[in-house]
Parts: structure tokens; C-alpha cells; sequence
């Protein structure tokens, strides 16, 4: 249930850039000016539906979701909420969904685009 709505705000939150053109991960690997402001979006949006989550991006243009996480709630976070493609809109060049309770991490490199599988392979949208 948490999942599902949380996926719904985050769509919700991305709505507004739904339009947007992607931007090029920038050649200097500095973090875009936009992603800040994507970062807290998509913080609220999983706090508003009772994720307990910290979102934060790095100076490399790296999306970090710490929470706790498992399989099918980062599946539905990358494809419900299509919160890949916002990362990607947004000019980041990967996210990284990192389990606080240490039972998975999910990193998925954004800058040949929107890709199917984590780097890893564990995990195929």
C-alpha cells in the first residue's frame, strides 16, 4: 500500500517535468541546478506516504534514495513512478537505492539514458 501511493506522489511530482527535454549529464560531473530541488521532491513524496527515506544527490550527478527498500518497491519507484526518467530529465547521471537495512543495493547508470537493468543486473524493468 505505502508503495503504491508513494508511486503515485512521486508520478504526481514529476508530472511537472513530464515535457521536459532530457538534459545531458554535464561534462564537468557537477550536479545540475535542478536536481537539488528533484532530490527534495521526491524526499517529500516518500515521507508524505509514511517511507521513512533520506534523497540526496552528489557532486557527481548521482541520485541516492536510502530507505528501506526492497526489490519490488524499487521496481515500482523506477517504473510506476517513473522516477528513473525524472532523474534523467533532471540532468542526473545515475540513482542509487540503497537499503538502510543492508539487504540490497540497486544502482541504475543514467547517462546512455533510462536503462532496463541495474548495473548489477539483479534487477530488470
Amino acid at each position: 500500500m505505502k508503495a503504491a501511493f508513494a508511486a503515485a506522489l512521486i508520478t504526481a511530482t514529476l508530472a511537472s517535468t513530464a515535457n521536459a527535454e532530457p538534459r545531458p549529464a554535464p561534462a564537468s560531473m557537477t550536479t545540475p541546478a535542478i536536481a537539488p530541488s528533484f532530490a527534495k521532491s521526491v524526499e517529500r513524496a516518500l515521507l508524505s506516504s509514511g517511507i521513512s527515506a533520506i534523497v540526496y544527490q552528489d557532486e557527481k550527478a548521482k541520485l541516492t534514495v536510502f530507505a528501506y527498500l526492497n526489490q519490488s518497491l524499487v521496481y515500482q519507484l523506477a517504473v510506476d513512478a517513473k522516477l528513473l526518467e525524472g532523474a534523467h530529465r533532471s540532468g542526473l547521471r545515475a540513482v542509487d537505492f540503497f537499503d538502510k537495512g543492508g539487504a540490497g543495493h540497486w544502482i541504475f547508470d543514467l547517462s546512455g539514458g533510462v536503462p532496463r537493468c541495474d548495473i548489477r543486473k539483479r534487477l530488470c524493468l
